[in-house]
């Protein structure tokens, strides 16, 4: 970029680009269903845990 051009006015940000690709799925694998499933619970528990401690302050 030249000292003279001013930032984001070359073509990739002056023209629209699809973004289809980005929209694509992946299925999680039994190894990443199993750490989301672990995460969960561990989110659940902290959850409770505050809230008890909430309940009894």
């Amino acid at each position: 970029m030249n000292n003279k051009q001013k930032p984001f006015t070359s073509d990739k940000w002056l023209h629209y680009q699809d973004v289809k690709v980005l929209k694509t799925k992946v299925k999680p694998t039994e190894d990443e269903k199993k750490k989301i499933e672990e995460f969960r619970k561990f989110i659940d528990e902290k959850a409770k845990k505050e809230e008890d401690t909430r309940r009894k302050s």
